[in-house]
């Protein structure tokens, strides 16, 4: 049975940091990384972009590291082997061909797998989902032969393959369940904004709609929506969030909510296992609230992080996710918190109709933990100073919504 002093499972830009960190600090101890995917680390920011799909940069752009790359670092790399048990016990990780390896330290960047939806017909050519270097190579092909697409779902990869495949050429319609376009993040007000500018440039959006079939033999003609409506199409793509089971994970009595449990050290509730990436439901403690995060630079400090904790270090993850999609004539900014529970309220700023917005997401009417701007990028930075400062907004409450003022002026240097 092999051992290592350092176990990795996950092979993306989490357990691959970790994996650096490790052999850096450590050159002599034994490093493992374990990997569902055959391939060798790649960049799933390409996996959104449209100059990608469209092939204006060479695909091998997407890859990271050679597979020449871990002998040299003197990490083993197990690609295209899935982990199925773990004995936090006996500290041993199976895999599905039945081999054990046995760890002294575990760190599980699994991520997230999408979240997977049954509807008659969807293994038909021309659906996919976006999550993989398969998935990818596939949709670049199905672009070059198809007239019309339908993208299911409405969020970031929705938003992206929408504008992707409108530069491609193609007749595009989205299909969302929800009432407006990107709800929850965004208010109603923002979520039209968007839905304006795609009906604007010649994409029609079924709200509150979903699809019930996938018409076609081999290969995609159409699809049934749930009001009977036929729509066709050569090609559906889905863009329905993540989602993770882990039911291994939890028979080995790990916390899993929404994502696997940790502090804010990123360390799990079992002894000697941490976690980092997509799949983390960290303490965070810039918001002082439970957090998950699917963007790589903070997959990418949170694996360095956890890797040091590994190392015997007590170091804290604090790093406010932000993000910005451009598309349509739009830019799109989040940052911190933008999902709201019943003690959250949104501060509106700046006039929708001219498509120039912000929200601001106060929680306990006192504290920002987010905000998301329509063509309002620039209230990104002021914005984060006031979450991380953590101030309280009474005294200046009402000035938040005053889009004659520069947000920056509320706090002092």
């Amino acid at each position: 049975m092999k051992k290592y002093k350092y176990l990795i499972i996950g092979g993306g830009i989490a357990g691959t940091t970790a994996a650096e960190t490790l052999r850096k600090e450590q050159p002599e101890a034994s490093v493992a990384i374990i990997s569902a995917e055959p391939h060798p680390l790649y960049s799933r920011i390409l996996l959104s972009k449209p100059n990608f799909f469209l092939e204006k940069v060479p695909f091998d752009t997407i890859w990271m590291r050679k597979p020449e790359w871990y002998t040299q670092q003197g990490i083993d790399y197990l690609s295209g082997q899935e982990a199925t048990m773990l004995d936090a016990t006996n500290h041993l990780v199976t895999l599905a061909n039945g081999t054990q390896i046995e760890y002294e330290k575990l760190l599980l960047a699994i991520g997230c797998p999408v979240r997977r939806v049954s509807i008659p017909g969807l293994d038909k050519r021309g659906c996919n989902y976006v999550k993989t270097v398969e998935d990818a190579r596939e949709i670049i092909t199905n672009v070059k032969r198809a007239r019309r697409a339908i993208v299911v779902g409405s969020g970031f990869i929705s938003f992206e393959m929408l504008d992707m495949l409108h530069l491609a050429g193609l007749e595009v319609e989205a299909v969302i369940r929800e009432k407006y376009f990107w709800e929850p993040l965004l208010d109603e007000p923002a979520g039209r904004i968007i839905e304006r500018r795609l009906a604007e440039t010649g994409i029609k959006v079924h709200l509150e709609s979903e699809v019930s079939e996938v018409l076609g033999d081999d290969s995609v003609t159409g699809v049934v929506l749930k009001n009977g409506e036929q729509v066709e199409s050569q090609i559906v793509i889905l863009g329905v969030g993540t989602q993770l089971t882990g039911e291994w994970l939890k028979l080995a009595g790990l916390e899993i909510r929404r994502g696997i449990v940790a502090t804010e050290r990123l360390e799990t509730n079992l002894a000697d296992i941490w976690t980092a990436g997509d799949v983390a439901e960290f303490k965070d403690v810039i918001l002082d609230s439970f957090n998950m995060c699917g963007l790589w630079i903070n997959a990418q400090l949170q694996g360095q992080i956890a890797a040091l904790n590994m190392l015997g270090r007590s170091e804290v993850y604090r790093r406010l996710s932000s993000y910005i999609a451009h598309g349509f004539g739009l830019n799109i900014g989040f940052v911190g918190q933008v999902w709201r529970d019943k003690d959250c309220e949104i501060i509106s700023r700046g006039d929708p109709l001219t498509n120039h917005y912000t929200g601001i997401v106060i929680r306990g009417g006192q504290r920002i933990i987010g905000g998301f701007m329509m063509n309002t990028t620039q209230d990104m930075a002021p914005i984060t100073r006031l979450i991380e400062a953590g101030v309280d907004i009474l005294n200046f409450r009402n000035q938040l919504a005053d889009s004659t003022i520069d947000l920056s002026s509320l706090f002092s240097e």
